[in-house]
């Protein structure tokens, strides 16, 4: 069962606004992604929006909690790299990113280093 999407959402004077947290993930990878010492995700081909889904979830999950966002992200640094370094290159890049493309800066960026891959 697929499991039902979660939305950051503002309401102003002119109505509300809801970005799913699909979008939150994709800004948070294209930011962890463009980070000089990780390494680049292997190229997938979806067939469909579950199968996108299922894909982000390996690298990048969305929390909600009480209108504050937690990105928790999974990477692979190039060997070499002073990978804390790198860690804390991604926490940077993706909490401007979201913070830029959303409107709201994530209250944690949690970046878990899984692997490390030769360039």
């Amino acid at each position: 069962m697929e499991k039902q999407q979660a939305y950051l959402t503002t309401t102003g004077a002119l109505g509300k606004a809801a970005i799913s947290e699909d979008i939150i993930a994709r800004v948070a990878i294209n930011a962890a992604s463009d980070t000089d010492g990780v390494a680049e995700p292997s190229q997938h081909f979806s067939k469909s929006a579950a199968e996108e889904r299922h894909r982000n979830a390996q690298h990048v999950s969305i929390l909600f909690s009480e209108g504050e966002i937690t990105v928790n992200m999974f990477i692979a640094v190039l060997i070499g790299r002073n990978i804390q370094e790198v860690a804390a290159a991604v926490q940077s890049a993706v909490s401007a990113a979201v913070q830029t493309a959303c409107g709201a800066t994530p209250k944690q960026v949690n970046v878990n280093v899984t692997r490390v891959r030769f360039e």
